[in-house]
């Protein structure tokens, strides 16, 4: 081929070194590039789609750079994390109680004046108030939780709002939220604050982002209930003022749902785990019956200490139910809000709530697609695991950026679509060059016949 029939793009490529393919990878990169700018994370669904119908989780994927970081929070402390510490209601006290259906009133009670006495930054109680088969109390005695809400004077209260979704025949699913038997009691009581546990589920069952509201159908309308981080966050950074609840828009639908959501940061296994040398940011976990129990005085100091803390009363037995799937594994409810919490203020910070950085996401794939055209796929995907594992350390340790989590996968998967889309692309050239090579192989055979004496 000549030289002014070679195409421009071939002379330009090399004359910086590049080598003649080159143009082919930059054009299919660009494009993918083009698409993500413009439609986001939904110029992913073929891959999406694909990967749904493997058998087994992909190797690549959001849920293997939540499990890298949690390996990673279990070295590094982030900069700026919530100090919480799990009271469970274990086995033991379960059984002492004599396994009741719902949780004693009274104890409850006990439990979070017990805990209010040491001064905690705030409480959160994730037991169900909603249930109607309570024992009967008499009016004033202590296990009458209305009279104690009433007269609750300590550390923010922030109790869990029952909520879930509901499927009405021909209509689309909507959030609804349950009333108890202490609205009045609350709503009267500035230092007791409603909040929801509701995680989001994705189709496989396991919770990997958390929402900052839902806006819930209730018999009178629709109200919106603030997620737990929000509430603490703002009793712990902000206590003065309250968190800013996005606009009400009258629809309580699913679809309707317009608050930011983030990404569930998991850190090390907290839940049963008595860390006794922990610092003091590290999360810590003491049984509840070292508060209820009355001869518990050598042990009100250090690790049992509750003082400048984030308190969650809450069930671990069996019985309760309240297990979680993660991608980390099985995880009780209350465990699962403490990782929210841990890392709720700087994720909440990100701007709109995104979960992932366009920029990050953008050049670690040009990165990775610089490498792939460079090196062998083997050894981009070992320096490609070794940095996002460092990326991960650095950007959550250092500087609290959590986002990097899905900037890194989103861009691996981008990746593999990049790949898919170029190995597609050679896969038609292949068989474009072959059908030449076998229609020049037939017409020499042909001219070989022909200029064979003996085969005429």
């Amino acid at each position: 081929m000549s030289e002014s029939k070679t195409p421009w793009l071939h002379r330009a490529f090399a004359a910086v070194g590049w080598r003649r393919d080159a143009y082919r990878h930059t054009l299919t990169l660009a494009l993918l590039t083009a698409g993500f700018v413009a439609l986001g994370k939904t110029v992913l669904w073929p891959l999406d789609a694909a990967l749904a119908l493997l058998p087994a989780a992909a190797p690549v994927s959001i849920d293997s750079f939540l499990i890298a970081g949690s390996a990673v929070l279990g070295v590094v402390q982030p900069t700026r994390s919530v100090p919480v510490t799990l009271v469970e209601i274990d086995e033991a006290l379960y059984a002492q109680w004599g396994r009741p259906c719902v949780t004693p009133r009274d104890q409850l009670a006990r439990l979070i004046a017990l805990a209010a006495a040491e001064h905690p930054q705030a409480i959160v109680v994730d037991v169900n108030l909603d249930c109607t088969t309570a024992p009967a109390c008499s009016p004033g005695s202590t296990c009458d939780l209305a009279t104690f809400f009433a007269a609750y004077r300590g550390p923010p209260l922030i109790l869990v709002r029952g909520t879930y979704f509901e499927t009405p025949a021909n209509d689309p699913p909507r959030v609804r939220s349950s009333r108890t038997a202490y609205e009045d009691a609350v709503g009267g009581n500035p230092n007791i604050l409603w909040a929801h546990t509701l995680y989001l589920t994705d189709a496989d069952g396991v919770v990997r982002r958390w929402r900052d509201a839902w806006e819930v159908c209730t018999d009178s309308g629709t109200e919106t209930v603030l997620a737990v981080p929000l509430r603490v966050t703002a009793a712990v950074t902000h206590p003065s003022s309250s968190p800013e609840a996005p606009p009400r828009s009258g629809q309580c639908t699913l679809a309707a749902q317009t608050s930011p959501q983030h990404l569930l940061i998991f850190g090390a296994p907290i839940a049963g785990q008595n860390r006794l040398d922990a610092s003091a940011d590290t999360p810590r976990t003491i049984s509840a019956r070292l508060l209820l129990d009355a001869g518990r005085e050598v042990e009100r100091g250090g690790y049992f200490s509750l003082t400048d803390r984030v308190v969650l009363i809450g069930a671990t037995h069996a019985a309760s139910g309240d297990l979680w799937r993660t991608p980390i594994g099985l995880m009780p409810g209350i465990e699962l809000i403490a990782h929210t919490l841990r890392f709720a203020p700087p994720q909440t910070e990100l701007r709109d709530g995104a979960e992932y950085s366009k920029p990050i996401t953008l050049v670690a794939l040009w990165i990775l697609a610089a490498l792939a055209f460079l090196l062998r796929p083997a050894v981009v995907v070992l320096i490609t695991g070794v940095a996002s594992l460092v990326a991960i350390y650095v950007a959550t340790g250092v500087f609290s950026r959590f986002d990097i989590f899905a900037s890194l996968a989103l861009s691996l998967a981008l990746f593999v679509e990049y790949a898919v889309a170029y190995a597609l692309w050679e896969l038609v050239a292949e068989t474009k060059n072959y059908r030449r090579w076998r229609i020049f192989r037939a017409l020499l055979a042909k001219r070989m016949r022909a200029d064979d004496p003996e085969a005429q």
